[in-house]
């Protein structure tokens, strides 16, 4: 299911990059809902609290790889 939905999103970007046109086609979009269906069933089983500190702790992540000038840097 979910090298399916890579697959797509890998497809959908490749084109989107040539083309300047970002979409999903709609026969790929079944791989895409599956994932997000599950995505959507893990998210209502975790407590609001705890999203809220997954989200601080990503925040301040981000704000230190901005500050050491890694956010641009993409991994060879």
């Amino acid at each position: 299911m979910y090298s399916i939905a890579e697959k797509v999103l890998d497809d959908a970007a490749g084109a989107g990059y040539i083309s300047g046109v970002w979409l999903i086609r709609p026969e790929d979009e079944a791989a895409i809902r599956q994932v997000l269906r599950v995505y959507d069933l893990q998210l209502q089983s975790v407590p609001v609290g705890s999203l809220r500190d997954a989200e601080t702790k990503l925040a301040r992540l981000f704000e230190r790889l901005e500050g050491s000038g890694a956010a641009g840097h993409q991994p060879a």
